[in-house]
């Protein structure tokens, strides 16, 4: 692992901080003592319980820790690509606050990246619920790795084929720097979830080598909290998704990403009805059902369970198509 013209190769961290007192520093130790550390850049996002506090007394115990400390809260998206103005490691990688990595995780994938020339690589992680075993996103299985593609990506982001809460958008891979640097901001400002969904897709339409390996060891700790619902957010996703698949000469690109795209627009369009009590956006979901049969069917679905009084939720098992390039690895 050393590259004789620049020295030993080293991996940054980006950690951006936010309420944290708890758990950062259990990510910190998770980390800290791993030999391809470069820095571990903490970016407290105008915390307002001690997470800066906290991150100070890191920085003055641990050399490896470079503490960016915000007079404003900027978001998550914003908070990572601020922590990448401060890296000039030839890898960088993410490390969420409530999370955590095995001893060896950096040198694992690392290894994976060089050994198949991958420009991002992501391994296959623990999920954590307080009252339940950790599972893995992919397969408790080994298998090979394989590299994904935005069509592939698009369709394990979608419930009914990756199963509930399973969905690719969670990995958090290790990136080569430039893949990172060519972009003005990486993460997108505007988002506040999904806003590494956002990334990985636009990384993988642009042709980056995106590779997935079995676990590495790094474990999410979803808790018992759901997502934050945010239909600004999700209204920018359905239009990402609507552009690339629209700009994509690719079939498989468009089929995907659209049913991405469908599947969001399907909820925000349920929830404009049901939760916001809004009657006008009736004649617009009926339109909109005609227009994107796929959108008219989930919508159908829902309102099926909530008749039977069940939760119109859904939850999902995996479903992979049998023509899926990663069908193989079941």
């Amino acid at each position: 692992m050393v590259n004789p013209s620049s020295g030993p190769v080293k991996i940054d961290i980006i950690l951006p901080a936010y309420d944290a007192e708890e758990t950062l520093t259990r990510a910190v130790e998770s980390v800290i003592h791993q030999d391809l550390l470069g820095q571990l850049i903490i970016v407290d996002d105008c915390a307002q319980d001690t997470t800066r506090h906290v991150i100070e007394t890191l920085a003055a115990t641990h050399a490896k820790v470079t503490p960016v400390l915000l007079d404003e809260n900027v978001g998550p998206a914003e908070a990572r690509n601020l922590g990448l103005q401060k890296s000039n490691a030839a890898w960088v990688t993410l490390l969420d606050s409530d999370d955590w990595m095995d001893p060896t995780r950096l040198e694992t994938v690392l290894r994976h990246a060089e050994n198949f020339g991958a420009d991002i690589v992501a391994d296959d992680i623990y999920m954590h619920r307080e009252t339940e075993p950790a599972v893995c996103i992919w397969s408790k299985e080994a298998f090979e790795p394989f590299f994904i593609d935005a069509p592939f990506f698009a369709q394990m982001n979608i419930a009914q084929y990756a199963g509930s809460t399973r969905e690719f958008g969670y990995m958090k891979p290790l990136f080569r720097s430039e893949v990172l640097k060519r972009f003005d901001a990486p993460w997108r400002r505007s988002l506040r979830i999904m806003e590494d969904y956002d990334l990985y897709l636009r990384c993988l339409v642009a042709g980056d080598r995106f590779l997935f390996t079995p676990r590495a060891g790094y474990h999410y700790d979803r808790g018992n909290a759901s997502r934050a619902f945010r239909p600004q957010n999700l209204r920018t996703i359905v239009n990402i998704d609507r552009e690339i698949a629209a700009a994509s000469h690719d079939p498989r690109t468009r089929q995907w990403v659209g049913k991405h795209a469908d599947d969001f627009e399907a909820l925000l369009l349920w929830v404009s009805i049901f939760g916001d009590k809004q009657l006008a956006a009736v004649p617009h979901a009926v339109w909109r059902s005609m227009m994107r049969p796929r959108i008219g069917a989930i919508l159908g679905r829902r309102l099926w369970r909530r008749l039977r009084g069940m939760s119109p939720d859904q939850v999902f098992s995996r479903n992979i198509p049998t023509n899926s390039p990663a069908h193989r690895t079941q």
